[in-house]
Parts: structure tokens; C-alpha cells; sequence
């Protein structure tokens, strides 16, 4: 599970990343 979380995180990040909505 830990695993998965990890992915949650990346995919988070990329999607929720600041230059992205700039």
C-alpha cells in the first residue's frame, strides 16, 4: 500500500502543480 501511495503523491503533484494553472 505503501507503494501505491507513492504513486498518489506523484500524480497529485503533477496534477495539482502550480505552473499548470499559472
Amino acid at each position: 500500500q505503501s507503494r501505491f501511495s507513492g504513486v498518489v503523491v506523484q500524480v497529485s503533484a503533477s496534477e495539482y502543480d502550480p505552473v499548470k494553472f499559472a
